[in-house]
């Protein structure tokens, strides 16, 4: 029968064990700053076709043969389907997680600067190019909502506590420095009209390689133990 004494030492034993328990610990990643670094190129390059045409309107115009006032619809799209998507963003990320999310956005993107390059191909009918624009412009707008949102949670999910603003604002910053370059590459590449074809090809190149390595790179949500508190 155990007696108080036994009851008594028992105690001390589990105080002592509990003692040389070492805290768990648990690693940070480097992976996490190439994650980071594909949601900041693919931030700045949907902010790139996002302002295509607003720099050089009036080329845009000439050469898709529409009036001014539709170019300006080739960005205000952005705005418009921003509303409904956004809704569906925040139940994408918590449900199908960051990759899903990444990678479905990078390839929005791409395909819309693929369908813009492609619109300006010699088409059999030109009456079809301002809508193959419209479309692409369409897909990344579907994707802007996806990249934008992202980088609270790409942040909480990789990054430690003291870290977390830093990777915030690298991501969050990416779309307005793809607004500059949008200002500074647009007018650079199409100076006429003729010159839109490569202005399209100068903003499909870089989507192909981003949405080539978030979907070859980004293996995963989350990291595979939790982040350091």
């Amino acid at each position: 029968m155990e007696t108080r004494e036994d009851w008594t030492a028992d105690i001390q034993r589990d105080a002592g064990n509990a003692e040389r328990t070492e805290p768990l610990s648990f690693k940070v990643y480097r992976r996490r700053w190439f994650v980071l670094l594909v949601l900041c190129l693919l931030n700045c390059s949907n902010a790139t076709i996002w302002l295509t045409f607003a720099p050089v309107a009036a080329q845009s115009a000439q050469y898709l043969k529409v009036p001014l006032e539709d170019i300006n619809w080739l960005s205000v799209v952005f705005m418009v389907v921003a509303i409904p998507v956004s809704f569906g963003t925040t139940w994408l990320l918590d449900t199908c997680g960051l990759r899903v999310t990444l990678v479905l956005g990078a390839w929005l993107n791409m395909l819309g600067a693929l369908l813009r390059f492609i619109a300006t191909l010699d088409l059999p009918d030109s009456d079809l190019v301002f809508p193959l624009v419209m479309l692409g412009q369409t897909l990344g707008a579907l994707a802007q909502p996806l990249v934008i949102f992202a980088p609270t949670k790409l942040a909480a999910l990789w990054f430690p506590d003291h870290q977390r603003a830093t990777a915030n604002m690298l991501a969050s910053m990416s779309n307005p420095v793809g607004v500059l370059l949008a200002n500074l590459i647009s007018p650079a590449v199409a100076k006429t009209s003729t010159q839109i074809p490569a202005l399209m090809q100068a903003y499909a190149v870089p989507s192909f390689f981003i949405c080539f390595i978030a979907s070859l790179g980004v293996l995963s949500s989350r990291p595979p133990t939790p982040k350091i508190g």
